[in-house]
């Protein structure tokens, strides 16, 4: 595995999956870090690692949602701040049309 922070968004979301993959027998190995998991625990400081760096990962997310929460006020009151037009009942209804007709609702298809 390449990021580890794939995985999830908070250090609950992280240990659940990695638990999941080892449950059904699989060893995580993360290569960057040189850290494996596997369902025997014999590697109690891999499990120790991977603690700490998905703490450090869910700390960093919410540190930057917090700054974000602080500054769009501050970027509103100067003018800077334009927020995407929301959509209007007619985009809203032929958006509804099209997914029932089948047409993907990205262009990546």
């Amino acid at each position: 595995m390449r990021r580890w922070v794939v995985l999830g968004a908070t250090f609950a979301i992280f240990t659940i999956s990695l638990r999941k993959f080892t449950d059904k027998g699989a060893a995580v190995e993360f290569v960057n870090e040189r850290i494996s998991v596997d369902k025997s625990g014999k590697s109690p400081l891999g499990s120790l690692m991977l603690g700490i760096l998905a703490a450090l990962e869910e700390f960093e997310r919410r540190r930057s949602r917090e700054l974000l929460t602080e500054g769009i006020p501050i970027v509103k009151a100067k003018g800077k701040y334009v927020q995407e037009p929301k959509l209007g009942s007619k985009e809203i209804d032929q958006a509804q049309a099209m997914i029932e007709m089948g047409i993907p609702k990205s262009g990546n298809c």
